[in-house]
């Protein structure tokens, strides 16, 4: 991957590139990543009661 084609500038579009099952990946994949929305995280309230029901 040739990462002087990427964008990493701010407001920039948010890009992803698909790995499983996708044999396609060979030499400079810069171009095979598509623009999708942003991963959301989650809240810090969320998290922790996530957690509680792990443990039970």
């Amino acid at each position: 991957m040739d990462l002087a084609k990427l964008d990493f500038k701010k407001g920039a579009p948010v890009k992803k590139i698909t790995l499983v099952k996708n044999y396609e990946l060979i030499g400079n994949v810069s171009d095979k990543f598509k623009t999708t929305k942003s991963f959301e995280f989650l809240k810090p309230d969320v998290a922790t009661g996530l957690k509680a029901d792990a443990a039970r």
